[in-house]
């Protein structure tokens, strides 16, 4: 019976390699920060993009069907919609939110009653979650990381 045999042989400095490492480890945590600013603002700008989609008076009935966006009356939801700044939240974790920061938000995106005596009940119209949806389908958040990550592998 024939048989194969193959041999390899590398001479690899351990110390080259784990300097190696270092500057890969170094430089994602230095990029890091930037890729999560960047989702941060990509995301703000796409929940601000679902707000504008439509609008109508005050008084009016909304021309928002239940499970789209809401529409605009006065545009304070949409001027409310911030990111908080990117912080280090442990190791390897950067933190950074995007959310209106007015009263009635959370409803509008969530659904619930409201009104005097709860008796108005507001289906959901979800503007925050249908933003991220769509970034993450699309790949943006995947990509975005890829890339900054990538640029710190050639670090190395």
């Amino acid at each position: 019976m024939a048989t194969v045999r193959a041999e390899v042989r590398t001479k690899v400095s351990k110390q080259r390699t784990l300097n190696a490492l270092d500057r890969i480890i170094a430089a994602i945590e230095e990029l890091t920060p930037a890729a999560v600013e960047e989702v941060r603002d990509q995301t703000r700008r796409d929940v601000v993009r679902l707000l504008r989609m439509r609008q109508h008076p005050a008084g009016t009935p909304t021309p928002s069907p239940p499970g789209e966006p809401p529409a605009r009356i006065s545009g304070k939801l949409l001027g409310s919609v911030k990111g908080t700044p990117v912080e280090r939240t442990g190791d390897f974790t950067w933190t950074a939110s995007v959310a209106p920061y007015i009263v009635y938000g959370r409803i509008q995106e969530l659904g619930g009653v409201s009104g005097r005596g709860h008796r108005t009940h507001l289906p959901p119209r979800p503007y925050l979650s249908r933003a991220v949806a769509d970034l993450h389908a699309a790949g943006f958040y995947r990509d975005t990381f890829v890339t900054y990550w990538s640029e710190a592998l050639r670090a190395g």
